[in-house]
């Protein structure tokens, strides 16, 4: 009677062993040392817009009418994936907007870009991520032919393993580099150090109208 108990909890624990790696978690002699799981999200993809986000620029900008020099501005925001099991970051929907125009990178890579046009425009983008830190930066350029405001404004849906989804906007605690207008390698490393990057400006992105925010990605 003994014997069969003991083998009973043993068989329990094999089975649930088997259910966590059939779920994707890791096992390292059958999953090659991959800790993410692989459930496809419940529903579609949503749409969405740039609605919540901030829009930023450095904050050398005229307050009253929000003119600001020319030239490039980098900003930077390292996003870490939540410490739950399985949980890692697989891609990401971007939707941005520029006055005048940007580059958006995400680890280094530039996935997409508003080019310079006769207006503002807004332009949505895919990107693969790292599991678990991915670093965004945004090249945003007030061009001399232009002048006036200068303006960056993004929101990142970011998809999970386990079938979770996140959004994230460009906000005051993204970080604006103070001294170069040039995108180097070293930013968009995860232990790069911004601490001596100040925050950003809020442009007021609702100064384009309800009609930039409502466009869709």
């Amino acid at each position: 009677m003994k014997f069969s108990v003991v083998t009973a909890i043993v068989s329990l624990c094999v089975l649930q062993l088997v259910g966590a790696t059939s779920a994707g978690y890791y096992d390292e002699d059958n999953d090659g040392g991959n800790k993410c799981m692989n459930r496809a999200p419940k529903d579609p993809r949503p749409a969405f817009d740039l609605n919540g986000a901030i829009g930023i620029w450095s904050t050398d900008f005229n307050p009253k009418n929000f003119h600001a020099p020319i030239g490039t501005r980098i900003f930077r925001k390292k996003i870490t994936t939540p410490k739950r099991r399985g949980m890692c970051a697989v891609k990401a929907r971007i939707i941005a907007f520029a006055d005048d125009s940007l580059k958006f990178y995400v680890n280094g890579k530039v996935v997409g870009e508003a080019a310079l046009q006769k207006k503002p425009v807004v332009t949505s983008f895919d990107a693969v991520l790292n599991p678990s830190e991915n670093v965004f930066l945004i090249e945003g350029l007030n061009h001399p032919k232009h002048r006036g405001a200068g303006l960056v404004a993004a929101k990142i849906l970011v998809e999970y393993s386990n079938g979770e989804r996140e959004f994230f906007t460009t906000g005051l605690d993204w970080r604006v580099c103070p001294d170069t207008e040039t995108v180097t390698a070293e930013m968009s490393t995860p232990t790069f150090d911004d601490s001596k990057w100040g925050p950003p400006g809020d442009a007021k992105l609702s100064r384009y109208g309800a009609g930039v925010t409502r466009v869709q990605a």
